[in-house]
């Protein structure tokens, strides 16, 4: 790493440059999908059987919501995170509405038939352990990506952004602790950083300075389009 700062900004600057947008792509891909899993299209008991016989899931994630009600969560893939409540005409009796809800669709795949269709369930929201403390630190919020192999990658990204930030030699903020700060606490500044360091990703020879001040700015700006995105997905599901 400190090999490389020592390089010149335009013998370094294709590959690097490269990498550096591979990784903002690859963390915009995760922003996508979590989202999804925060806020799920509204889905249909038709649609989920239509996803089971299909086979584009397997899990279904079935969980207590009130007595007569019970919230059903699945995903199809990369973005294609579903959720319905099921409420039933009288109150389930017997395990309960979770048990109830589970014979109900085996029942129905069986009835079309789809008997041998394969699916399982749990009886946990996925988002349960969104909540306490954890909910005030975005960046925690990676274990809710429901695609496995992006959720790791994401990991493996931001860990190496966080190496790079303390073995760098030359960095255009102030400190390293202005960056690590962004990153750890709010999130936002993984994609910040990709964009500004060692210079700016859309101007290789800018590599002026920044202050504090900047690496704050850039960090609101992409928290706040991280929000708009989250609000623009959630009114059109």
């Amino acid at each position: 790493m400190r090999a490389l700062d020592r390089l010149p900004v335009r013998a370094r600057g294709p590959v690097h440059r490269s990498l550096r947008a591979l990784a903002l792509l690859l963390l915009l891909a995760a922003v996508v999908d979590l989202l999804s899993n925060l806020v799920p299209r509204q889905a249909s008991l038709r649609d989920l059987l239509d996803d089971v016989r299909a086979g584009r899931t397997s899990v279904v994630h079935v969980f207590y919501t009130a007595p007569d009600a019970v919230g059903v969560r699945w995903t199809t893939g990369f973005a294609g995170d579903k959720e319905l409540t099921h409420r039933f005409e009288t109150l389930p009796g017997g395990e309960g509405g979770e048990a109830a809800f589970e014979a109900l669709v085996r029942k129905e795949l069986a009835g079309k038939g789809g008997g041998g269709v394969p699916v399982a369930f749990d009886r946990e929201d996925p988002l349960e352990r969104l909540g306490g403390l954890s909910a005030l630190v975005p960046v925690l919020y990676w274990r809710f990506i429901s695609t496995a192999w992006l959720a790791w990658a994401v990991l493996v990204a931001g860990a190496t952004v966080l190496v790079d930030i303390v073995v760098r030699a030359r960095l255009r903020a102030p400190s390293a602790g202005h960056w690590l700060t962004a990153c750890l606490v709010f999130g936002a500044g993984f994609p910040a950083y990709l964009w500004s360091e060692p210079a700016a990703l859309w101007r290789p020879t800018a590599d002026g300075r920044i202050g504090g001040g900047g690496v704050v700015g850039r960090t609101a700006l992409w928290a706040a389009g991280v929000v708009a995105l989250a609000v623009t997905m959630a009114a059109t599901r």
